[in-house]
């Protein structure tokens, strides 16, 4: 006859039971711990945390102090009430920057990368009877305005009309990508870039749905008087196409006789001084 032994389920119940009980607490303490821990670095340890180096790397002729009073950072400044978009909002307002950066590096250090907006041509503003020279980059952001020194070997942009301007401002965009081409061209071909004396912008055909007119393009060239027209874009390739129908002219005595080639169509057209094309 088999002997039938019962087993102790309640045992086991009862371990398992002081088993969860015992996770339970050990969790409970530990987020006892981390909210103690919490409080007391929100209250009493991050209000402590300054900012104590700053580190700026910037290609800006302006001095520490001045992009120091762009950020708006005073003396006393805490870490953890820094905002870095409103840093770099406040620091990309300044019309003469391009890019910003900033990063902040636990407990106490702030780095602040700036870049310049590089002048690519010199347009012209027409105010009260007189012409002031401005500043403008690839983007067709007229980032100054003002006397330039005669560092600035740029080509002038002429042609364009402002209602009002300031620093800040952009060209309008179906400008653009014409700049775009030109920096491209400046990078690649800075020697060709050299040869351009003046732009000219020439409104063509009616306003699109932007209000704004198509353009064309009328070029001068150092040291030729006849003027060159293209259409709203420019490469490498048909400028020095270009320049070397003009050597061609000048080396023929008719430079003076020729007022404009018009490089729009396939076919080359030459525009005497006194009307007529050949």
């Amino acid at each position: 006859m088999q002997k039938v032994y019962p087993i102790n389920m309640s045992w086991d119940k009862n371990k398992n039971e002081k088993l969860v009980n015992r996770i339970l607490w050990i969790v409970i303490i530990l987020l006892l711990v981390i909210i103690i821990f919490e409080v007391i670095f929100q209250f009493l340890i991050a209000p402590t945390l300054k900012i104590k180096n700053i580190i700026i790397d910037s290609n800006l002729e302006l001095s520490r102090e001045e992009i120091l009073h762009l950020a708006g950072i005073e003396k006393n400044v805490y870490y953890f009430s820094l905002n870095k978009d409103e840093l770099e909002r406040k620091i990309g307002a300044y019309p003469a920057v391009r890019k910003v950066l900033v990063e902040k590096r636990f407990p106490d250090t702030l780095k602040l990368v700036l870049l310049k907006r590089n002048p690519l041509a010199v347009t012209l503003i027409n105010d009260k009877k007189q012409s002031i020279p401005a500043l403008v980059d690839e983007q067709g952001v007229v980032f100054y305005i003002g006397k330039l020194n005669d560092e600035f070997n740029l080509p002038v942009i002429s042609g364009l009309e402002f209602r009002e301007y300031r620093e800040g401002m952009k060209l309008p965009e179906k400008l653009v990508s014409f700049l775009i081409e030109l920096s491209s061209l400046k990078e690649e071909a800075q020697a060709l870039f050299n040869f351009i004396s003046e732009i000219k912008v020439i409104p063509a055909g009616p306003a699109g749905s932007d209000g704004l007119k198509d353009f064309e393009l009328v070029f001068y060239m150092i040291p030729y008087t006849t003027k060159i027209r293209f259409g709203k874009s420019i490469n490498e390739n048909i400028l020095t196409y270009a320049m070397m129908v003009l050597d061609v002219l000048n080396r023929q005595g008719m430079s003076h006789t020729v007022k404009e080639i018009d490089f729009r169509s396939k076919e080359v057209v030459y525009r005497h001084q006194g009307g007529g094309d050949f």
